[in-house]
């Protein structure tokens, strides 16, 4: 199970990080395509955020969704504490997300099953420590190996 959950964090992890190139490209070439993220959010008080203030500076948002993809996928690809951090953080972004709906009507929740298997692999993955970096796993030190000379 720890090796499933590892490799789940470590997905996650990589996703995050190609999230925040996937929202600083979409957010230089079509920043439109966020207008409706929040057009069917839960509570109905985020709907009116999105609308009149996140759409309004969108370029501001992409940065700040970045920021925090890049540190939440630094953080859950680091070990221990760390990697757990980022993992809670990892849960609360997407709460987030579920509750914004990305543009999913209120009553279709089968748009929303992404969402939905985000937050259980993620908070399944919180129930483990990891030893390991990223780096570490890639790049494993080698056991220094010692031999003797004969004759000298």
């Amino acid at each position: 199970m720890k090796n499933i959950a590892n490799f789940i964090r470590l997905f996650w992890g990589c996703a995050f990080l190609c999230g925040v190139i996937i929202n600083v490209m979409l957010g230089i070439n079509s920043p439109s395509s966020y207008n409706k993220g929040g057009e069917f959010a839960w509570p109905n008080f985020l709907q009116t955020f999105w609308a009149d203030s996140v759409v309004s500076h969108m370029v501001i948002y992409i940065i700040l969704f970045a920021i925090i993809e890049l540190t939440l996928g630094l953080l859950i690809l680091n070990k221990e504490n760390i990697a757990r951090l980022g993992l809670a953080g990892a849960a609360i972004f997407g709460i987030g997300l579920l509750l914004l709906g990305l543009g999913a009507e209120r009553g279709n929740w089968t748009a929303r099953i992404p969402n939905i298997v985000f937050e259980v692999t993620i908070l399944f993955s919180l129930f483990f420590n990891y030893n390991r970096t990223l780096l570490q796993i890639v790049h494993p030190k080698k056991d220094l190996t010692r031999t003797s000379v004969i004759g000298s």
